[in-house]
């Protein structure tokens, strides 16, 4: 382990119980970091939607999913 943490060996040279854990901390850590990565990505997503487009643009696509979700709440209820 020492020498993991000096870095003389890669996490693949571990001995199984300690490359588990390691593997552990390691995927959590991508994980969080995934999720940053896409919640930015959302935001420039927003962001850039919001530039090109004009207010009336906007509203009228408000409207539209608004429209279709109560459509699709309709659907729920006939079918339930």
């Amino acid at each position: 382990m020492a020498g993991f943490l000096a870095g003389n060996c890669h996490a693949h040279e571990l001995p199984w119980d300690l490359w588990l854990l390691w593997s552990d901390g390691f995927h959590a850590g991508q994980n969080r970091a995934q999720a940053r990565v896409d919640r930015a990505n959302r935001e420039a997503d927003w962001w850039y939607y919001v530039a090109q487009n004009p207010a009336e643009v906007r509203a009228e696509h408000e409207r539209t999913l608004k429209a279709f979700d109560v459509a699709q709440a309709r659907k729920k209820a006939v079918t339930a």
